[in-house]
């Protein structure tokens, strides 16, 4: 049950949180190079349309390369309410980060955790890279773990009724946020019946019976992976798609290998485990069958974001739903030898040292996070003050690499500076371009056809975002001094005409 004592730790975690980014200046910092242009594009919309039409409108048009159907409207909603106020937007994602935590933080304490093991949980979900999801302004994870907490909070409910309903709704959104959550809907669904079996003292039958009404979410699931598939077939190599089936499976097999922070937490997971073994001597086999249900859960959450991350690194923010699973079992296990005490002290106090570690990435993560968007800061800022009403401004970017970057600038700068820069794109000979590459290569140059170089235009800055090719770009009059370069200390050099 719930005490004072949680209350007192719940307002501490907003109070912490909100104020250590406050001072640190996680809410100073300017526009991000990851996302943050599609905002820009978000605003002008809404500024010809209601909340409703620009709602309206991207269902009408949607994503086919991507099955996310509520990130938008989450962009759009949080548009809507504060605009491109950079502050108030990343207030909006802190405070849903932090409510995230709370949720997941009851939760374990409605399972009978303590208040230092639901604490030590949350550290081991949360503390590393992938804390960005409350420092940044806008990715996928911040809403979907958001649901997914929500839902975790229902499911640990015993009411019949008010759990069903409400897990399988919240648990149904989150599954609509990301490719990444819709495969958790088994494990989650697995993860209630393990609950209600265990602290009800039910059997098997009468568990399923009293959560039939899972039927639902199942069924979504099954339909989401059908959009899922679709729109992965319409990448054309794009994200997760492989064509070389040999290929996809050695890269899913590699992948743990690819993500240290996913070996580290499963490490704390085992190496709990493995001690109660040997201190109990209980037989190994005895033991996995006796344990079963936690083991299933691990798997139904850890194989499919493996294969749907294969071509990718699982790290930073694409670890939670895993780290989720990982950190509850390991915690579970912990909270049930309490009858041995010596040994439970032992394992609290050695997780609670594996933190530490986790601490400091999480601290050197958000340095280097402010670091960096400062710096975009500082260049957008040097842009600004070399210009006036007739600069003209020069972009050149490798179109395959930079498509966010690309993005962000020219939505920046139309929207503050009021001028469109043009765009050069370039790539030499070594460069190797996938598929994936080519497509956003022919993205950008559909979207910048207006945009584009013109050799009997005069130019005023030039930017580059791949410094490599600032050296032998001659057509561009860099190499006959007319330029010079403003600042090497800036994240990407811009050349100011002499």
């Amino acid at each position: 049950m719930l005490d004072k004592r949680d209350l007192i730790f719940i307002i501490l975690i907003f109070i912490i949180i909100i104020f250590s980014f406050y001072f640190i200046g996680i809410f100073s910092v300017g526009h991000q190079l990851n996302d943050d242009g599609v905002l820009f594009g978000l605003y002008d919309i809404l500024q010809e349309k209601s909340f409703s039409q620009t709602i309206l409108e991207y269902f009408k048009t949607g994503e086919i390369i991507r099955f996310r159907p509520l990130y938008y409207p989450y962009l759009i909603f949080k548009v809507h309410l504060f605009g491109l106020n950079i502050f108030y937007n990343l207030l909006f994602t802190t405070i849903l980060g932090c409510i995230s935590i709370t949720f997941f933080y009851i939760g374990m304490r409605k399972l009978n955790c303590s208040i230092y093991e639901s604490f030590l949980f949350i550290c081991l979900m949360f503390l590393g890279n992938q804390i960005v999801i409350i420092q940044r302004n806008d990715p996928n994870e911040t809403i979907g773990v958001f649901f997914l907490s929500i839902a975790f909070f229902f499911i640990t409910i015993r009411s019949k009724y008010l759990s069903l309903i409400f897990s399988s709704f919240f648990l149904i959104l989150s599954s609509l946020c990301k490719e990444s959550f819709t495969v958790m809907i088994p494990s989650m669904i697995f993860l209630k019946l393990y609950i209600d079996k265990e602290y009800l003292n039910i059997t098997l039958k009468e568990t399923l019976k009293r959560n039939i009404l899972f039927i639902i979410p199942i069924f979504v699931f099954f339909i989401n992976i059908l959009f899922i598939f679709n729109a992965y077939r319409k990448s054309s190599g794009m994200y997760y798609n492989e064509s070389n089936f040999f290929n996809f499976l050695k890269q899913a097999i590699t992948l743990p290998l690819r993500s240290t922070q996913f070996l580290y937490c499963l490490f704390i997971t085992f190496a709990v485990y493995l001690t109660i073994l040997i201190k109990e001597e209980i037989n190994i086999l005895k033991y996995i069958k006796n344990n079963k249900y936690i083991f299933i859960f691990l798997l139904l959450a850890i194989f499919p974001n493996i294969v749907i991350h294969a071509k990718a690194n699982l790290s930073e923010r694409y670890l939670l739903p895993v780290l989720f699973t990982t950190a509850f079992a390991c915690m579970i296990i912990i909270k049930n030898i309490k009858k041995y005490v010596w040994l439970y002290k032992f394992l609290i106090i050695s997780v609670s040292l594996s933190i530490l570690p986790l601490i400091y990435i999480t601290c050197n993560g958000t340095i280097k996070h402010i670091n960096e968007s400062n710096k975009v800061k500082s260049f957008f800022n040097v842009i600004e003050k070399q210009v006036n009403d007739n600069s003209n401004i020069l972009v050149v970017i490798r179109p395959d690499i930079s498509w966010q970057t690309s993005v962000l600038t020219d939505n920046y700068i139309q929207h503050y500076l009021n001028m469109t820069p043009s765009f050069l794109f370039i790539e030499s000979e070594d460069d190797k371009i996938s598929e994936y590459g080519l497509i956003l290569k022919d993205s950008l140059s559909l979207m910048y056809k207006n945009q584009m170089y013109s050799p009997d235009k005069l130019y005023d800055i030039i930017v580059f975002f791949d410094t490599k090719y600032s050296d032998f770009i001659s057509y561009t009059d860099i190499s006959d001094k007319k330029y010079y370069l403003y600042d090497s200390n800036i994240i990407y050099p811009i050349y100011v005409k002499n």
